[in-house]
């Protein structure tokens, strides 16, 4: 996992883009938002904006933290399986070489041992690459499914909501400072995760 709170904060923008191109320059005075629970945050110019906090989504977003356990797990597994194969090539590399000091086996032997032995490096180094090229695209998988959980619920609470933007904020972006009257990341987080647990219930038959 590379990065987690920078994806974060690219998800976020091209979420929002959507709601932004939707909503900016629509007039929306008249629009009843008593049922709103975000109702109180400010409207300056007309323009109705919030902002998500992404580090608190990040550490808190239950589909992210099933991501991470996942990858990692799954890198556990695949440096468990090509460290298992390396140690058994190194161990008979270095059988091979005592052997052959003592004069045990024949050229013929030591050059098919050779090659064997070659071979065997090769296949490791191909595994190697083959594994990694495998997380990777696991990794870029889990990437897109969580910038469309992010993007789809956004799209789905703004029906209601009524935001002409909704920023990613961190503290260390281009952002250096929110009004916390314009936090909507606990209702969105609350949202995220009620959305990703029944969606995992449903996969799982329950």
């Amino acid at each position: 996992m590379k990065n987690a709170s920078l994806l974060l904060n690219v998800l976020l923008l091209a979420a929002v883009a959507y709601l932004y191109f939707l909503q900016f320059g629509n007039n929306k005075e008249d629009q009843d938002q008593s049922n709103n629970p975000i109702a109180e945050i400010s409207e300056t110019s007309g323009l109705q904006y919030a902002y998500i906090n992404v580090d608190t989504l990040d550490a808190n977003y239950e589909m992210l933290k099933d991501m991470y356990e996942e990858l990692g797990d799954e890198r556990s597994k695949a440096e468990r399986k090509l460290e298992g194969k390396m140690k058994k090539f190194r161990e008979d590399a270095e059988d091979f070489q005592r052997r052959a000091q003592s004069g045990l086996i024949t050229q013929m032997e030591g050059q098919t041992k050779q090659e064997e032995l070659a071979k065997r490096q090769e296949d490791l180094l191909r595994m190697q690459e083959d594994l990694e090229k495998k997380l990777i695209n696991l990794e870029s998988q889990r990437n897109k499914e969580l910038h469309n959980s992010i993007s789809d619920y956004l799209k789905q609470f703004n029906k209601d909501a009524g935001f002409n933007l909704i920023f990613g904020y961190n503290g260390m972006g281009n952002v250096l400072y929110a009004d916390s009257s314009l936090d909507i990341t606990n209702v969105i987080l609350e949202g995220l995760n009620k959305t990703y647990k029944e969606n995992k219930n449903q996969e799982l038959g329950e």
